[in-house]
């Protein structure tokens, strides 16, 4: 067998024993699996395309560099379309909730932020050190993993970002909390009436909705 053809099978059997590692290990999404399936039977067939009209050998050294790269780049772009329009979904989501909270009541809107939570995840940010709350969501659109940066954009149009450090549940309001919507405002009376209380200083135009107990903020 020659070199060429022994390189060939080399790459390719690196790039299929990468994807596989990656599926089992669950480093890389569905949509990404597929993608990266769909690249390699593409390539391959316009190899198999190239050799039968042309003539144009598949196995040469060559040809098993420009699979690689070509691989590499495609799977780069791939991941960035995916990243941008991620953003542009949900950044067009929350456009379209601020402007529905403006035209909603209190408890209607609260209740279709979480009747929508399966497609857009909504969550919480308490944080009783600094007198804070916000309700927003992850801009990536991603499941939640400890340790993991969060970038969170809020309904009172912040931008915050931070680390998970623990599991996004609700276990007492005196520590910093980050949870879903669903699971902070059904938590008790306080956490509900604060949850109504960031919403109506939302529509009421207050400066600093995120601040607990604000009731004197400048409008």
């Amino acid at each position: 067998m020659e070199v060429s053809v022994i390189f060939f099978w080399v790459i390719y059997a690196l790039i299929v024993i990468s994807f596989l590692k990656s599926i089992t290990t669950d480093l890389i999404k569905e949509k990404n699996k597929t993608g990266v399936a769909l690249y390699i039977s593409i390539l391959l067939s316009v190899g198999y395309t190239f050799q039968y009209i042309h003539n144009y050998d598949i196995f040469s050294a060559s040809w098993g560099i420009g699979i690689f790269v070509t691989i590499i780049v495609l799977s780069i772009v791939f991941n960035l379309l995916c990243i941008l329009s991620k953003r542009i979904l949900i950044s067009r989501h929350i456009r379209k909730m601020q402007k529905k909270l403006k035209q909603t009541s209190v408890s209607d809107f609260i209740y279709y932020l979480m009747e929508k939570h399966n497609k857009y995840p909504v969550y919480v940010l308490h944080i009783p050190s600094n007198n804070t709350i916000e309700i927003g969501y992850n801009i990536m659109n991603e499941n939640l993993v400890i340790g993991k940066g969060i970038h969170f954009r809020t309904l009172s149009n912040r931008s915050l970002y931070f680390t998970l450090t623990h599991p996004p549940l609700i276990a007492t309001i005196k520590d910093d909390v980050f949870c879903t919507l669903h699971d902070y405002y059904n938590h008790n009376n306080e956490t509900k009436s604060t949850i109504d209380n960031y919403i109506s200083k939302i529509q009421d135009n207050h400066n600093t909705p995120w601040i607990l107990n604000n009731e004197s903020v400048q409008k």
